[in-house]
């Protein structure tokens, strides 16, 4: 296994030579720390996050390509530490959900190697492992460590109370109650008590970004120049578009995710009344993947980086069983991936830059949705099927998908 990880993200970081604009983040974490400290630095993430990116600093690794060389070091170990994970949970075979993850890499480029994302999502997905382990206050915690480096891990901790009996339910809300109260009490210590929700209000003050699903129609309608909609750089240090029915796409996408909420919450409550068999951890994946699917499909943001929240729980539900992760899944989500690095880094300027559009960029942009969004819709059909018949548990049909 050990020899195809390498393989893999040596590829990564070979990608870095024609894309090495992926370490701007690197470098904006830097340059952010040494101004300010990482007390009050980088209001936008959780303090733990600021926390984790400040360690280098700590270690000696104060700026440039040390701090650079330091963090890609950090966020590998994360990497292959929940890689080999994947190689244990699997019992030391290349099972499909190892295999997804090692292409992950590649297919989405350096990104897995720059970002701290990866640490959230392998902290999702071990709670999900943990979930499967029979370790309830553990899956809790990971989750709610998760959601401290960065919030999304948080979608997931209704799935988690599926499975199990009331008492294992419990557990799971102890475990996440203590690992958050902790992660709080660290957050004020560091940075005061408005360090506690800086992220949501700093989110909250975003515009609609170029990738955001919301955004693609006005960037049709302005390569064809139907329209003068302007893109700026905002203080996400990401393109934002500007102009008319821009605000009226953001409040559609909120009232589509109430929508889609209550869709979830329709499967929740079938979930509930299935058997208990078929509440197992393969559906409390297959859930937290479909709200985090949501979540992207209806914000005013997508980056990059958040294919791999989606790819760290897909890899899991491919430990539970054989057919967890059908290949049409599997397709989808590399699919997905590369078309994803086809847009960022390698052609973002055409989104950007309105002198810059290009149609075929555009239809991968499209494409790339299209395949999201086939996913979730994949994803909510099995989950409604596998929960069929109140107090039944449904039969596996080997191979399927």
């Amino acid at each position: 296994m050990w020899s195809w990880y390498l393989a893999s993200r040596a590829l990564c970081l070979l990608l870095l030579l024609p894309e090495s604009g992926v370490l701007s983040d690197i470098t904006y974490f830097g340059r952010v720390l040494a101004q300010t400290g990482p007390g009050r630095a980088l209001p936008e993430y959780p303090w733990p996050a600021v926390a984790l990116l400040e360690l280098p600093r700590q270690l000696g690794a104060a700026d440039g390509a040390p701090f650079h060389l330091a963090l890609i070091a950090l966020f590998a170990a994360v990497d292959a530490a929940f890689a080999g994970w994947l190689w244990r949970a699997g019992g030391r075979r290349m099972t499909r959900g190892l295999v997804l993850w090692l292409l992950i890499g590649p297919v989405l480029g350096p990104l897995v190697l720059t970002r701290f994302d990866s640490l959230a999502g392998a902290l999702a997905a071990l709670a999900l492992l943990a979930l499967a382990a029979a370790r309830p206050a553990a899956a809790g915690a990971a989750v709610a460590l998760g959601a401290g480096v960065k919030l999304f891990p948080v979608v997931g901790l209704p799935a988690l109370l599926l499975p199990g009996s009331a008492r294992q339910r419990l557990s799971v809300l102890a475990g996440a109650a203590l690992a958050g109260l902790a992660l709080a009490a660290a957050t004020v210590a560091a940075g005061g008590v408005e360090r506690l929700w800086s992220p949501f209000a700093f989110q909250a003050g975003r515009g609609l970004h170029v990738e955001a699903f919301g955004a693609l129609p006005f960037l049709w309608a302005r390569h064809f120049g139907a329209g003068t909609w302007e893109s700026r750089l905002g203080d996400c240090r990401c393109y934002e578009l500007h102009g008319p029915g821009v605000d009226l796409a953001m409040q559609l996408g909120t009232a589509t995710l109430a929508l889609g909420i209550a869709g979830l919450a329709l499967l929740y409550w079938r979930a509930l009344r299935a058997g208990p068999a078929a509440r197992d951890a393969a559906l409390a994946a297959r859930l937290t993947v479909l709200a985090l699917l949501l979540f992207i499909a209806t914000n005013k943001v997508f980056s990059p980086q958040y294919l791999i929240w989606i790819a760290a729980p897909l890899a899991v539900l491919a430990l539970v069983s054989e057919d967890s992760l059908p290949r049409a899944d599997f397709a989808l989500l590399i699919g997905a991936c590369a078309l994803t690095q086809v847009i960022f880094p390698l052609n973002y300027d055409t989104l950007a830059h309105a002198d810059k559009s290009r149609a075929w960029v555009l239809l991968v942009l499209l494409a790339r949705d299209a395949a999201l969004v086939a996913l979730g819709a994949r994803l909510a059909a099995r989950i409604w099927r596998d929960c069929g018949s109140p107090g039944v548990s449904p039969p596996r049909a080997p191979g399927s998908g």
